[in-house]
């Protein structure tokens, strides 16, 4: 009898109180709740730093495409048929200016018809920048060929051209579009200026700008010198 109330006596000086126990309990929670919201924290700024570098990865990519093939830009002096016909145009209060012209660097070893274009789901409040690609140009000018996608979560997409003194926002070289150019007007820009904007749509923050100037070293030939496709 002795032994077992030395016992009782023992369990009871060494054990924790049912208040005791769920005070250690609730700190439990409280630390493990702490940390998993500090990693929770850490893999969200992750991904989004992530998302925003595959984001900015694919409007460089984007914009180098472009830049090369406006570097290879054609036209003819004595034939129509070859044009560079910019566009300003907008949508939702955005730039949405749209290009349309014959290029020698469209990675396909013959001239090809390039146009670019901002296209716009009515279900996104963001848009797409789309390329296309007429191997086989024909006098259909702004139609045929295969269309691609160059970037997504498209805000804007802003051109400019270089007439050697002032830049303008649009540019025609054929004498049957809007905007109609004498004959010995008929010619390249000096360059282009590429402006695109993209934003996160899982941020709320200012769109991030990507622009770059590009060259054209291309000067109109006669047409006994074109490259015919």
């Amino acid at each position: 009898m002795k032994v077992l109330k030395r016992c009782q006596v023992f369990f009871s000086l060494s054990g924790f109180t049912l208040i005791e126990l769920m005070i250690a309990v609730l700190m439990a929670t409280l630390i493990v709740g702490a940390l998993y919201g500090s990693f929770r924290a850490g893999l969200d700024s992750w991904e989004k730093g992530q998302f925003k570098s595959e984001l900015c990865q694919n409007a460089r990519i984007a914009l180098e495409q472009m830049s090369r093939e406006i570097r290879g830009a054609f036209i003819s002096q004595r034939n129509s048929y070859y044009k560079f016909v910019g566009e300003d145009n907008t949508y939702g209060g955005n730039d949405a200016d749209i290009l349309n012209f014959f290029s020698t660097s469209a990675s396909l070893n013959r001239l090809c018809e390039i146009g670019y274009f901002i296209e716009k789901d009515p279900n996104n409040p963001l848009a797409e920048l789309k390329r296309r690609c007429d191997p086989t140009p024909d006098s259909e000018f702004r139609e045929g060929g295969t269309i691609e996608l160059l970037a997504m979560f498209v805000t804007g997409l802003n051109l400019r051209y270089f007439d050697g003194e002032s830049w303008e926002d649009s540019w025609v070289t054929d004498e049957d579009e809007d905007l109609p150019l004498e004959e010995e007007e008929r010619c390249l820009p000096k360059a282009v200026e590429i402006t695109i904007s993209v934003e996160n749509p899982e941020v709320q923050q200012e769109p991030l700008i990507f622009s770059t100037i590009v060259s054209i070293p291309t000067s109109t030939i006669s047409s006994e010198e074109k490259m015919l496709p």
